[in-house]
């Protein structure tokens, strides 16, 4: 399961990637969600 997560107003998923514990598989972006959030813009997804 996938989704957004938020702990103490920040997005644990931009923390995680920024904090080199996550990471995200550029082969899924187009699938993605997410892709077009700044944060995983940031991190791989075009």
């Amino acid at each position: 399961m996938i989704g957004l997560v938020y702990c103490n107003g920040k997005n644990l998923n931009s923390e995680l990637l920024v904090a080199g514990h996550a990471h995200i598989d550029p082969r899924f972006c187009s699938e993605s969600e997410f892709a077009k959030e700044d944060w995983a813009r940031k991190s791989g997804c075009q």
